[in-house]
Parts: C-alpha cells; sequence; structure tokens
C-alpha cells in the first residue's frame, strides 16, 4: 500500500519497481488503523513523472493515474457489480463484509 501523501523520489521509485506489481493500492493514512483504500495507483504511469511531488500532487497534475475503485457489500448481486463497472469506467471493486466499508 502506498500513502496518498507518500512523495515520490527516487527511492520510492524504486521500491515500486521491486515489488513487482502494476497496481497498488493507495490509502489515505497509512498509519491509521483503518486502512482506508481510496484508489489504485497504475504504477506504470509513473514513468517519466516529475520526483519530488506526493502522489495526490501527481494526481491533480495528471502525471500519475489513479483508479477510484468500486465499493460494494456481499449481498449485491453479481449483474449489478457488473453493470457499474462499465458505467463508471472502473475494474476495480472492493467487497466489504458487515458494514465495513469506506
Amino acid at each position: 500500500m502506498v500513502d496518498l501523501d507518500t512523495v515520490i523520489d527516487e527511492d520510492q521509485i524504486e521500491k515500486i519497481r521491486l515489488d513487482s506489481y502494476s497496481r497498488k493500492p493507495i490509502v489515505l493514512n497509512r498509519e491509521s488503523a483503518s486502512n482506508i483504500i481510496v484508489g489504485v495507483l497504475l504504477t506504470k504511469s509513473l514513468v517519466g513523472a516529475p520526483l519530488g511531488h506526493t502522489l495526490r500532487e501527481l494526481y491533480v497534475m495528471r502525471r500519475a493515474k489513479i483508479v477510484i475503485p468500486l465499493y460494494s457489500g456481499p449481498e449485491q448481486p453479481l449483474f449489478e457489480c457488473m453493470s457499474q463497472f462499465e458505467g463508471k469506467k472502473t475494474h476495480v471493486c472492493f467487497i466489504y463484509e458487515n458494514g465495513d466499508h469506506a
């Protein structure tokens, strides 16, 4: 996971590269116990991005691609999720249990 206010520098780029994941969950505050996922970073979007800025700043500058996920409960029918995927142009959904949603 990456904090939204993480400064992207050479060390962070190297950590992301060594993780070998093309997508990384983004949380509001990594030190928080709740770890609310607010988006998913598409790591290849950081290629050529200027260093020394936070993920939040890079997103505003349109230099980092962050996918805003859908949130759903286990009671929602699969076909409704599929319709939301098409309507919101996303492919990431987090399923929560017992009201523990964002």
